[in-house]
């Protein structure tokens, strides 16, 4: 639900202060509804038009809207409280009439991206493997994985594509992940170096009630 800001302005002429109607102000969620878009498509053409960045880290990284924005009075950010422990972004009368004159041609770009072949087969993919596996709460870091592991052509800007989020946020996971596998792969070589890694195993024995567990050298 949208919202009618009012300001207080110092009046010269009488020494009082005056309430000036500042405007109806909104979420990127409300203006993507006018445009008739969910808040993921209307997040994916603010970051076409470089309105909104990520901020955060980890499971709480949110979109914020980038410095110039804010500058020019486009927009406000309420920082968090009490009642609501997140940041609060709304755009504003001139930021909206900004959006507006450029939001058809960012649309356009961004559907004409997501069309690719490439990244029509992977979002379908992705999709199907999150119905059918009931992971509609997959976190982002496993979808950008997956995508990684099903469709390595993809481009860091192409998975971001796929699932919504921003080039930066899939760069950082696919860097987090290259990390990981390159430990992983330290630590085995170590093991194999030194001739003392065990890998245990279970197996049934004839008669016997319940597995038992052996051990061999690497």
């Amino acid at each position: 639900m949208s919202m009618l800001y009012t300001q207080e302005v110092f009046d010269r002429k009488t020494g009082e202060m005056i309430l000036v109607d500042a405007g109806e102000w909104m979420t990127i969620s409300e203006l993507g509804e006018r445009h008739g878009v969910g808040p993921r498509k209307a997040r994916e053409v603010l970051r076409e038009l470089d309105v909104v960045t990520m901020a955060g880290g980890g499971g709480t990284q949110r979109h914020h809207f980038a410095p110039w924005f804010l500058e020019r009075d486009f927009g406000k950010r309420h920082p968090p409280t009490k009642a609501r422990p997140y940041p609060f972004d709304v755009i504003g009368p001139m930021g909206r009439e900004w959006i507006e004159e450029r939001w058809a041609d960012a649309l356009n770009s961004v559907e004409t991206k997501a069309s690719s072949p490439v990244v029509s087969a992977a979002k379908a993919a992705l999709h199907d493997f999150v119905v059918t596996r009931k992971r509609e709460t997959m976190p982002i870091i496993e979808m950008v994985y997956w995508l990684c592991d099903h469709f390595p052509q993809l481009s860091q800007a192409e998975m971001g594509l796929v699932i919504g989020v921003s080039q930066p946020m899939v760069f950082r996971y696919t860097t987090l992940r290259d990390k990981q596998r390159t430990e992983a792969k330290a630590r085995k070589r170590a093991l194999l170096k030194e001739g003392n890694g065990k890998v245990a195993y279970f197996a049934w024995a004839e008669g016997a009630p319940s597995p038992a567990r052996y051990e061999r050298q690497l």
